[in-house]
């Protein structure tokens, strides 16, 4: 029965539970609120035994109300223990109470918090973090130091070498630091060196003048050496007696004049000559040559002949290997004859007892090969298992499951079975579970297999791949040569991210798709704004210039005048248009495109962009721009352009310098000169007066002073990039709390003009350098005649060619190009000048 008197509240932050209970004669009992607790839904809560029976007396009391809070929700706690020394870290785990469990970032975040970065142990952390409860766990271990070698002494001869003054004998090679370790919160561990160990005792011999760490001989002799030195002395006569049956050998000598015995070579020397050749007793050796004189020392004794070995087995599988019949188990090696011995002269010694052959003891399921007796087969299958003489065979249904290695397959094989499901079943449940498989499983592929005696790479769980997503971009919807456009033209498509989908594994881990760049926002940049009814949409604002950059596009305004005179000139940053005519000493310079509806005569105009000139060009006027020129006619005055000039009625003692192709579409070329990298075509080239008119083909002396040009302009551009970069980085990082925020701000634009000019210089550049080293010259192209007179120049400066023809007689319709290193003309297919090939500026008068 639950006491009336006593009631259960919550705070307010669903942490606390807080027991209630009115005054009354009756006690409560522990049992009794716990009983309440689980009743009311709190039995995982952490219940404080403490206040629990404070509780319980307060009530018994009977005198007033009592109130305590018994019970708290907790959540779970990650806590990492770094030991004094920092050679370890522990990880200890305190489970939930009706809270949240702990996960892998808070056993990250604790890890930070202990300070522990180094030697940490990524398994223990993966498997923790699918642990409720532990105690100290050890989660991160000090890399320890390694200590440093000794100093090391190598001979650099044999022992027992004769040798003479001043040779080397041995090498010290000195010691080192060691590694230094690394606790578990990074601190250096110092290493121990290792010993600074110097020569030891030296006989005949000292350290190098010239190398302390070389010794060398300081007298002829024979050669020994101790752990850290040598001694070098003379030698001695050695006598030696074979015993008449040849087990044994004796040695005998007395001391040098300098009292010192023979060395090891003299020994060895010594035995050899009296035909000892087998039982040299190597430490019987050492030791007399370390002794002055001796008589009768045995230095070698026969090897005796030995019993030979009885059969031995050697098991082919694993022990508990699932083995099918016919299997071999077990390979018997059959029993030696013996090893026979040998007198100290080399003499044979025949073994008299060989070992005893050993039957197999074959248990249940093994037996002697027919055609093989030394070799032990299955037979049937089973699991073996082996005794020392031989083997037995286990009947038992096998089931073993394969997991491929990307996760997503799961395969089972099973042999031997009786085909039961009840009883194969639970077999294939108990490998899919230790094989990790618990997810995708194919429910009808595993009743297959539990009512099968046998099956073998059957597919019993398959998971599922991630599917990719599409990475978002921005498409150009205007034309690289369109540079004017009008008010509400799209510019910019947006097409947004695809996020992929998530796929997992048999195992039931989580396959995530590949990772997306974030989403491409819009640069709302002057001139632009997102189309109304499209938000994905970037629309021109209003009538003006296209500017494209790296990821940016804008629309400048236009310069719209009637007439430009010498006391009107213009210098714009946007495209310019003359709805008339450009007079003497007139000047346009325009970063955009400039369109000229009338004539220009003996007037200056330069474009970044194109320049389009509807009527005639006269007088000394200079026409430059970066993009293509297209004209009416040119009667005297100068072209020059980056890309290419098309005319369309003639030039006439006209200068015209082109990278791109020349093209007259109606009349011809007659005097003056006009050169392109790539190709001219006009209908007619020449007079009939024979008046001087060049045509050059390739690169010019004026295009190399560009590149030239433009490469120096370029690394001054990088050098105020660099200026512009570092007060910025100057800025954000040392003073930006200081640092006015207009001033970042210019800065910021600044640098981004900047590299704006950079990236346009870097085009002009490209386009130079491949223009410039192009394989072979271009063609010319006279539809219908060449007058005598004419000038032909063909170069390359890539295959050092320089070609020169000057046309004698008149030529009927041809193409002029380089063949076997001489200038030919080929007939002429007359062909119909389209003006649709040529690039359009997009301009309306």
């Amino acid at each position: 029965m639950f006491d009336p008197r006593v009631v259960l509240r919550v705070s307010d932050d669903q942490r606390a539970v807080i027991a209630l209970a009115a005054p009354g004669p009756d006690a409560v009992s522990p049992e009794m609120v716990r009983a309440l607790i689980d009743r009311e839904g709190f039995g995982d809560y952490y219940i404080d035994e403490d206040a629990l029976l404070t509780f319980c007396r307060q009530v018994a009391l009977g005198k007033t109300a009592v109130s305590a809070v018994i019970a708290e929700r907790r959540d779970g706690e990650v806590i990492v223990t770094v030991t004094g020394s920092g050679d370890a870290a522990y990880l200890t785990l305190i489970p939930p109470f009706g809270g949240q469990p702990h996960a892998r970032p808070d056993l990250v975040a604790a890890l930070e918090r202990s300070g522990a970065k180094t030697g940490i142990l990524q398994d223990i952390v993966d498997r923790a973090s699918r642990l409720i409860k532990a105690d100290k766990i050890l989660i991160a271990q000090a890399i320890a130091p390694s200590t440093g070698e000794d100093a090391r002494f190598t001979p650099l001869i044999q022992p027992s070498s004769y040798v003479s003054a001043d040779t080397p004998l041995m090498r010290r090679t000195p010691p080192t630091n060691g590694q230094p370790g690394e606790t578990v919160t990074g601190l250096p561990i110092p290493p121990q060196p290792g010993a600074d160990l110097t020569w030891g005792p030296l006989s005949g011999c000292q350290a190098s003048a010239n190398d302390g760490n070389t010794l060398v001989a300081t007298q002829d002799g024979v050669v020994s050496f101790s752990q850290r030195g040598a001694t070098v002395s003379a030698s001695c006569t050695i006598d030696v007696t074979v015993a008449p049956n040849g087990f044994s050998a004796l040695v005998s000598f007395a001391p040098t004049p300098g009292g010192r015995g023979p060395t090891r070579d003299q020994l060895e020397r010594a035995l050899a000559r009296a035909g000892v050749r087998a039982g040299i007793l190597e430490d019987a050796l050492a030791q007399a040559s370390t002794i002055p004189a001796t008589r009768d020392f045995l230095v070698a004794q026969a090897v005796m002949a030995q019993p030979g070995d009885s059969s031995r087995f050697v098991p082919l599988v694993p022990e508990d290997t699932w083995v099918e019949s016919s299997a071999p188990l077990m390979r018997r090696l059959p029993p030696s004859a013996g090893k026979p011995g040998m007198t100290v002269t080399g003499e044979p010694l025949p073994s008299q007892q060989p070992g005893q052959l050993i039957p197999f003891y074959a248990g249940d399921g093994a037996s002697p090969d027919a055609r093989q007796p030394e070799m032990l087969r299955a037979t049937h299958a089973g699991k073996v298992r082996f005794n020392e003489h031989g083997a037995t065979v286990l009947r038992a249904c096998h089931v073993s499951v394969q997991v491929a290695p990307d996760g997503l397959v799961a395969y089972l094989t099973l042999r031997e079975g009786t085909g039961e499901a009840h009883r194969q079943r639970p077999l294939i449940l108990e490998a899919l579970a230790e094989a990790g498989v618990i997810a995708g499983r194919l429910e009808d592929a595993i009743d297959e297999a539990a009512g099968s005696p046998s099956v073998s790479g059957l597919l019993v769980a398959r998971g599922q791949k991630p599917k990719a997503g599409t990475a978002g971009k921005l498409e150009l919807l205007v034309d690289a040569h369109q540079r004017l456009v009008s008010a509400g033209t799209p510019l910019v498509r947006r097409i947004p991210n695809v996020p992929g989908e998530a796929g997992f594994t048999v195992t039931g881990e989580t396959v995530t798709p590949p990772a997306l760049t974030d989403a491409i926002e819009f640069d709302l940049r002057p001139g632009t704004m997102a189309d109304p009814s499209d938000a994905n949409v970037l629309v021109a604002a209003a009538s003006g210039q296209v500017m494209l950059g790296q990821g940016w596009v804008e629309v400048g305004g236009i310069t719209q005048v009637d007439t430009v005179t010498a006391s009107t000139p213009i210098n714009a940053e946007e495209s310019v248009v003359v709805s008339g005519s450009v007079e003497a000493g007139g000047q346009i310079i325009s970063k955009g495109d400039i369109v000229v509806m009338g004539d220009v005569t003996s007037a200056r105009i330069e474009a970044e962009g194109t320049v389009e000139i509807i009527g005639t060009i006269s007088g000394d006027a200079q026409i430059k721009a970066k993009g293509p020129v297209r004209i009416g006619e040119l009667q005297g005055g100068s072209i020059e352009s980056d890309a290419g000039v098309y005319v369309r009625t003639g030039i006439h003692n006209g200068q015209v310098n082109a990278m791109g192709p020349v093209e007259v579409a109606e009349g011809g070329i007659t005097g003056g000169r006009v050169a392109s990298l790539t190709g001219i075509s006009a209908n007619v080239i020449g007079s009939p007066d024979g008046e001087p008119t060049q045509i050059d083909i390739g690169p010019s002396p004026a295009w190399q002073l560009k590149l030239t040009s433009v490469t120096q302009s370029r690394d001054e551009m990088q050098g105020k990039i660099d200026e512009a970069s570092r007060s910025l980085i100057h800025l954000k990082i040392k003073g930006r709390d200081h640092a006015h925020p207009r001033t970042m701000q210019l800065l910021e634009q600044q640098r981004a003009k900047l590299v704006d000019q950079a990236t346009t210089l870097d085009g002009d550049k490209a386009r130079l350098t491949a223009q410039l080293s192009m394989k072979g010259p271009g063609q010319v192209v006279a539809k219908e005649l060449v007058h005598p007179g004419v000038k032909l120049t063909f170069s390359n400066i890539a295959q050092s060619l320089h070609l020169v023809r000057t046309v004698e007689a008149a030529i009927p319709g041809a193409v002029f190009s380089v063949r076997g290193g001489q200038i030919i003309a080929i007939p002429s297919v007359k062909t119909t000048f389209r003006p649709s090939d040529l690039p359009m500026t997009g301009l309306a008068p």
